[in-house]
């Protein structure tokens, strides 16, 4: 029996940071230091993503080697659970951007690879914890580090923006599927002694 993989959306599964700076160049706004990840003004951020969102976010594209990873997993057998921020209405355009990636969300009856949530301003550690996930692939560092100290298995998906934290990290996603591995071996070995 598998284990429940929560996946995080933004700059983890979807790489946005390209089509946000393009936005952000067409609102008149200076491109953010990448190594902080901090766009300034909330109300910019919203702007950005509510036209990204309004384009089908047809200008982001999947981080290299997520398709196969996330595939590969459900093959072996584990839930995965793509755990996103954005709120819930965009949802439609965010599902039909990861079918358009060819990775195959659940919806309805139609079975897939993959459960889309939505949480908006929800926490995340705590959303992860109710769908039992073991392990969070994540790129914001506050966030793998809280999931981290509530005892959930993490991997940090190397970024600019969260060099400073001292988790498993890996090095694009064909390192998350081998850390990803090694935390399940750890968290099962705790869970049984």
């Amino acid at each position: 029996m598998g284990i429940t993989i929560a996946v995080d959306l933004d700059d983890t599964l979807a790489d946005i940071a390209p089509a946000l700076y393009s936005e952000f160049r067409l609102l008149g706004v200076p491109e953010p230091d990448p190594s902080r990840w901090h766009f300034g003004d909330p109300q910019r951020m919203q702007s950005a993503c509510r036209r990204l969102a309004e384009s089908g976010w047809r200008g982001c594209k999947l981080v290299a080697g997520a398709l196969e990873v996330i595939q590969g997993w459900y093959l072996d057998g584990h839930r995965i659970v793509i755990v996103t921020s954005r709120p819930e209405e965009q949802e439609e355009p965010t599902r039909a951007w990861l079918e358009w990636q060819a990775l195959k969300v659940r919806h309805g009856d139609w079975h897939g690879w993959a459960d889309l949530h939505l949480i908006g301003d929800a926490c995340k550690v705590r959303h992860c914890q109710a769908e039992k996930a073991v392990v969070l692939v994540e790129d914001r560092a506050s966030t793998a580090l809280r999931a981290h100290e509530e005892g959930l298995g993490t991997v940090l998906l190397d970024q600019p923006w969260n060099q400073l934290a001292d988790l498993p990290r890996a090095m694009g996603w064909r390192g998350v599927d081998g850390v990803q591995g090694r935390v399940a071996e750890l968290l099962s070995a705790r869970r049984i002694a």
